[in-house]
């Protein structure tokens, strides 16, 4: 009895996680193919500062969370904090770097 409960459960959750999975996917940027250059060079060049911005993440959040909480759980907040801050910074970077190059794609096919 047990076991079929925890079957149907798991079975629940993962036609859920497809569901989530489905509309991450399709809630991602919409592509501007006719946009003009230098809002293009826009996009790669913020997207491009958003990845390298990410890497300060991790240190920052954990120097104030270290600095305005109690030592040892203010520590793991920041890190913890830290982590997802990186993790956004560095898709939302890619996705915006894709973004920018998506009009210059078409191109690639003349490259071979």
């Amino acid at each position: 009895m047990l076991l079929n409960l925890m079957n149907a459960f798991f079975r629940q959750i993962k036609y859920v996680s497809y569901v989530l999975a489905l509309a991450v996917i399709l809630s991602g940027p919409v592509v501007n193919v006719y946009a003009d250059h230098g809002e293009n060079f826009f996009y790669i060049s913020q997207g491009f500062s958003r990845i390298l911005g990410s890497t300060f993440q991790i240190p920052g959040y954990m120097i104030h969370k270290t600095l305005s909480g109690p030592v040892g759980i203010g520590t793991v907040d920041g890190i913890l904090s830290g982590t997802y801050g990186a993790l956004h910074e560095l898709s939302q970077g890619t996705f915006q770097m894709a973004q920018g190059a998506a009009p210059y794609a078409k191109y690639l096919v003349f490259m071979a």
